[in-house]
């Protein structure tokens, strides 16, 4: 997947730039942008609203967690970490990688101005 999004407030200039890139890359205009890379677009007359619901949806889904409630501290604080066998230690792992994906989202949704309510 090779996508790029343009934006533009002069039509011509938009225009042109299409016209160079379909000349030089063969690009395809898809259209108005409604999705991309897991951010939903939505066009209104004051402006756009972007969202990632359902990328938070599936991100939960893909982890088993749709139940799940959320809570400040995923585990009490002064916890010691110990040595473990492999197999408790890919358990861990796994529990990981869903709040490091949360973490890079809550990071992306500051850098965008988006306040999530806790």
């Amino acid at each position: 997947m090779d996508d790029i999004v343009l934006t533009g407030i002069s039509l011509e200039e938009f225009s042109a730039l299409k016209t160079v890139l379909h000349n030089d890359f063969g690009i395809k205009d898809l259209g108005v942008l409604k999705f991309f890379m897991g951010v939903e677009v939505a066009h209104f007359a004051q402006g756009i609203s972007i969202c990632q619901k359902q990328y938070c949806l599936d991100l939960l889904a893909n982890f088993g967690m749709l139940g799940c409630k959320p809570v400040n501290t995923p585990s009490k604080p002064g916890t010691h970490l110990v040595a473990c066998s492999s197999a408790e230690a890919e358990y861990y792992r796994v529990l990981a990688t869903p709040s490091c994906e949360f973490q890079q989202l809550k990071f992306l949704l500051d850098d965008l101005h988006v306040h999530c309510s806790k």
